[in-house]
C-alpha cells in the first residue's frame, strides 16, 4: 500500500525537564512508489543539554517499540482524518494527476482506510524498525543570541 505523502507519528517523550522542550518525528516517503523516504526526527533543547537530548531521541526511535494502547490512539486519529478529509474542487485536478503518477486510475483513499484496518501495531513497528536500520544523519542548527 501506498500511503500518503507523510505520516506524523504519535510520539510522547517522557523526558527529564531538564532535557528538550519540543520534540516530534515523522515518515516522509518519496514522491513514487521506487522513491527514497525518510525518517525524520528532531528536537529543542538548551544548547548545554544537546548531547545528553540527541542520545535520548536516537535510543527512542531506533530500535522502536510501539504500545499498543499509543497505537490505537494513533489509529484512531487517522482514521478520523480519512474519514473528515475531502478533496476541495480545486485540488481534483491535480490529485488524480498524482494518482496517475502513481499509475492508479481511481482514489487511492477506499484501499489506504481498508489497510489501516487491517494494518496492526507489530506491522508497523516492523516497518519503522526496517526503516531506522541505517546510520543517521545527524544536523545541528542553532541560534545565537546575546542577551544584555
Amino acid at each position: 500500500m501506498y500511503w500518503p505523502a507523510y505520516w506524523h507519528s504519535a510520539v510522547a517523550l517522557n523526558l527529564p525537564r531538564t532535557l528538550p522542550s519540543s520534540a516530534w518525528t515523522y515518515y516522509a516517503r518519496g514522491s513514487k512508489p521506487q522513491d527514497d523516504s525518510a525518517v525524520t526526527a528532531g528536537l529543542g533543547t538548551q544548547a548545554d543539554q544537546s548531547a545528553e537530548a540527541l542520545s535520548t531521541l536516537l535510543s527512542l526511535i531506533s530500535p522502536l517499540s510501539i504500545e499498543n494502547t499509543r497505537y490505537d490512539v494513533a489509529r484512531t486519529s487517522v482514521e478520523a482524518s480519512f474519514r473528515k478529509t475531502r478533496i476541495s474542487p480545486r485540488a481534483r485536478a491535480s490529485r488524480v494527476l498524482a494518482w496517475q503518477a502513481l499509475g492508479q486510475m481511481q482514489d487511492l483513499r477506499p484501499a489506504q482506510f481498508e489497510a489501516l484496518d487491517a494494518t496492526k501495531a507489530n506491522a508497523v513497528e516492523s516497518f519503522a524498525n526496517a526503516c531506522t536500520k541505517v546510520t543517521p544523519i545527524i544536523s545541528v542548527s542553532a541560534i545565537a543570541r546575546e542577551f544584555t
